[in-house]
C-alpha cells in the first residue's frame, strides 16, 4: 500500500516515469513515508546503506557511468550533513544525484525540536538547484506546484550541465498511515536539444586554426567516448597538433601523449617558446598536473579555446580568449577543420621528447628498487582486459599519470574537488553492475578514511581493491613544502602503523599481503581470479624510500631527454 502522504506518492511516481532505477535509503524515522513509498515500488533497485557518507557516493558511483542519477533519502538533521562531500563531489564531476532530504515541520525549525536544524538549501554553494515541497497537500494547487517542481528537478539533474539536485521535504505525522488511493501525477517532458556554431562563429574559428602554426590540446576529466575520441584522434594527425591527455580523460591513441608529467620533465626551461602554443585548446575539466599548469602559466599564450557547456568558464591556466559554449562532442563534430598544417614540426618537437622519455622511463624501472612507483609498474599492466580503474586520491591517481594509458580500460577518480574520503564507496557503486573486473587503487589513508565504505551488502565479487600503504600520506614526503617542516609526519604525513587486514576480516574479503616485488608478482597471479568475494591486496612500500625513488626518477627523466 502507498503512504498517505500525496507529494510523496507523486514524486516516487515521478521518478519512475522518468526512468530512475537506484534509490539508496538510509534508515530513519524522518524519512518512512520516502522508504515506504519507495520500497513498495518493484520498478527500484533498492539499496539500504546506513553511513550517509558512504550511502552518497556510492549512489555516485552508481551514476558515474549511465549518467542517470541515483536518488538518496536520508532523515532529518545531521544525516543529511553527511550528503555533503559526495554532493559536492558530483557537482564538479557533474554526475546527477537527486537528494531527498526529509525534515521537520517548518514551524518547529529553531524551536528545540529533536534532530531538527536548518535545511532548506543547505548545499546552496555546491548544488545545481534546491526546492522545498509544500509541508502538506490542502489544495489542488499544492499539487501541482509539487508536481511541478519534482519534474524540474529530475530535469534539471539531467540537463546540458548534470549534477545533484536537493529536495527538502518537511513531513509531518504521523509518518507510517498509508492509503488505499494511489494518485497519477503530472510529467513534464525534457526535449533534448544540441548546441551549435554559427556560421560566422565556424569560419572565425576555423580560421584562428588556420592561422596557429602550433596548436596544444588539452583533455582532462571526460567520460569515456568513443566519438569524443575518434574526433581528437583526427585531430591530432595535423603536424601542427599536439594533444596531451589525464588518464581520467579517456582519451587515447597513437598520436596522443599521455603521461604529461613525465614529458614536461624533458623539456629545456630556457626554450620554452619552442613548445608554447599559438593556440592552445581544452577539452573537459578537472586538471590533475600541477607541472602543466605551471608550465603553461609561464608561456605567452594569446588564443586559449574552452569548450564546455557551463555558464562560467574555467581560466585555469590564465589565457582564455574564447569560452565556446558546447559540450565537447557536439563542437567536435561541428568544427571539423578542412586546412591541416602539413609543414609544422611542432607534433615531431613533442614525438622527439617522448621516444626519449619513454626509453628513460623504462630503463629506470627495470632497475628501480621496491618503491610506490615500482608497485604501480608491476600492477597496471596485470590489470584485467575490459576492465574499470578507479584512482584514489592522492598520489595514487598521480602515480597512475606516469603510466601510458590503456585504451582498453575506463579510467575514473574523484577529481571534482580531489578529496580522499569516499574513493572506496565510489569504486563499490561503480562495480555494482559492472560485468567486468573494477580495480581500486588507493593509498593507506584514503582506504582506512572510508573504511564504512564496505559496510553494505552490495559489494561485486569482482571488485579488487589493491591498498598501497606507505604508513601515511606519502605525498607530503613529496611535494615541496611540507618536507623541510619538523611537523611532517605527526600533521602532515599522519604517520601510522594500521592496516587493512581487520577491515577485510569485518567484511569478510579475501586478504593478502605483499612488500618487496617477488611476493606482488606472485600475489598478482591469483589476485584477479574468480572468487566469490571481493578482494583486498595490501602492499606495504618503503615509507622513507618513496620520495626519494620518485625524485630520482623525474631527475633521470630530465637527464637522459635533455
Amino acid at each position: 500500500m502507498p503512504t498517505a502522504k500525496k507529494g510523496i506518492q507523486s514524486l516516487v511516481k515521478i521518478c519512475e516515469a522518468k526512468g530512475l532505477k537506484n534509490v539508496i535509503i538510509s534508515p530513519g524515522s524522518r524519512n518512512a513515508p520516502l522508504s515506504i513509498e519507495f520500497d513498495e515500488n518493484k520498478s527500484f533497485h533498492h539499496f539500504q546503506i546506513t553511513d550517509e557518507r558512504v550511502a552518497a557516493f556510492f549512489a555516485m558511483g552508481l551514476a558515474q557511468r549511465s549518467n542517470i542519477a541515483s536518488i538518496l533519502s536520508c532523515t532529518s538533521g545531521t544525516a543529511i550533513l553527511n550528503y555533503a562531500p559526495a554532493i559536492a563531489e558530483a557537482y564538479y564531476q557533474r554526475i546527477p544525484l537527486i537528494v531527498l532530504t526529509a525534515d521537520r515541520p517548518i514551524q518547529w525549525i529553531d524551536q528545540g525540536a529533536g534532530q531538527s536544524m536548518r535545511q532548506f538549501n543547505v548545499y546552496q554553494n555546491y548544488i545545481l538547484k534546491s526546492f522545498q515541497l509544500p509541508q502538506r497537500i490542502s489544495t489542488d494547487q499544492d499539487l501541482w506546484y509539487t508536481e511541478r517542481i519534482v519534474n524540474e528537478a529530475i530535469n534539471l539533474a539531467h540537463g546540458s550541465v548534470p549534477g545533484p539536485v536537493h529536495i527538502n521535504i518537511p513531513v509531518e505525522e504521523p509518518l507510517y498511515e498509508l492509503s488505499t488511493i494511489e494518485h497519477t501525477p503530472k510529467i513534464i517532458h525534457a526535449v533534448e536539444t544540441k548546441r551549435s556554431l554559427t556560421h560566422k562563429s565556424l569560419s572565425e574559428l576555423q580560421q584562428i586554426w588556420k592561422n596557429s602554426k602550433k596548436k596544444l590540446i588539452i583533455c582532462g576529466m571526460l567520460p569515456k567516448d568513443m566519438e569524443i575520441n575518434e574526433k581528437i584522434n583526427i585531430l591530432a594527425e595535423d603536424p601542427s597538433v599536439v594533444v596531451l591527455s589525464e588518464s581520467h580523460s579517456n582519451v587515447n591513441g597513437p598520436k596522443i601523449y599521455p603521461c604529461i608529467d613525465r614529458l614536461i620533465e624533458s623539456f629545456d626551461p630556457d626554450k620554452l617558446e619552442n613548445y608554447t602554443p599559438n593556440l592552445l585548446i581544452t577539452f573537459g575539466h578537472a586538471i590533475i598536473s600541477k607541472k602543466i599548469k605551471a608550465l603553461l602559466y609561464r608561456m605567452k599564450i594569446n588564443v586559449h579555446w574552452h569548450i564546455d557547456s557551463i555558464n562560467d568558464p574555467n581560466d585555469t591556466y590564465r589565457h582564455l580568449s574564447h569560452h565556446i559554449k558546447m559540450d565537447p562532442v557536439d563542437f567536435l563534430s561541428t568544427f571539423n577543420p578542412s586546412y591541416t598544417e602539413k609543414n609544422s614540426d611542432y607534433h615531431q618537437l613533442f614525438e622527439t621528447k617522448e621516444q626519449l622519455c619513454i626509453r628513460a622511463h623504462n630503463n629506470y624501472l627495470k632497475n628501480a628498487p621496491f618503491s610506490d612507483l615500482k608497485a604501480f609498474s608491476i600492477i597496471l599492466p596485470r590489470i584485467p582486459k575490459n576492465g574499470m580503474l578507479q584512482m584514489g586520491n592522492s598520489a595514487s591517481v598521480r602515480y597512475v599519470q606516469l603510466f601510458n594509458q590503456r585504451t582498453d580500460i575506463s579510467y575514473y577518480a574523484n577529481r571534482g574537488v580531489s578529496g580522499i574520503e569516499g574513493c572506496t564507496s565510489t569504486a563499490c557503486g561503480a562495480a555494482y553492475n559492472f560485468e567486468n573486473t573494477t580495480t581500486l587503487i588507493t593509498g593507506d589513508l584514503s582506504f582506512l578514511y572510508d573504511s564504512n565504505g564496505l559496510w553494505h551488502n552490495y559489494i561485486n565479487p569482482k571488485l579488487r581493491i589493491i591498498v598501497i600503504n606507505n604508513q601515511g600520506g606519502g605525498i607530503f614526503r613529496i611535494i615541496d613544502g611540507p618536507s623541510e617542516t619538523t611537523q611532517l609526519e605527526k600533521y602532515f604525513e599522519a604517520h601510522h602503523e594500521m592496516t587493512a587486514e581487520n577491515n577485510a576480516i569485518k567484511y569478510g574479503l579475501g586478504y593478502d599481503s605483499c612488500s618487496d616485488i617477488e611476493s606482488l608478482e606472485n600475489s598478482l597471479e591469483t589476485f584477479f581470479h574468480a572468487s566469490e568475494k571481493a578482494k583486498i591486496l595490501e602492499v606495504f612500500t618503503p615509507r622513507l624510500l618513496n620520495d626519494k625513488t620518485l625524485k630520482d626518477y623525474f631527475r633521470y627523466i630530465k637527464s637522459e631527454s635533455q
